[in-house]
């Protein structure tokens, strides 16, 4: 996982054999996480989204 000065973010990096994708993760609160996802594909495709998770009671 990289570092980053804020306490509540972090991104992970992958190089796969057709692209390279970038995950940032946020804590948005206690109990709130977004996860923003980037994929540029070799081929020039690129694809991003986010996706709210939050914790079950």
């Amino acid at each position: 996982m990289g570092d980053s000065p804020e306490p509540n973010f972090q991104f992970v990096g992958y190089n796969w054999n057709n692209a390279n994708e970038v995950l940032h993760l946020r804590m948005q609160d206690r109990s709130h996480i977004s996860v923003w996802d980037s994929t540029d594909y070799h081929n020039g495709k690129k694809v991003s989204f986010t996706v709210m998770m939050w914790k079950s009671s």
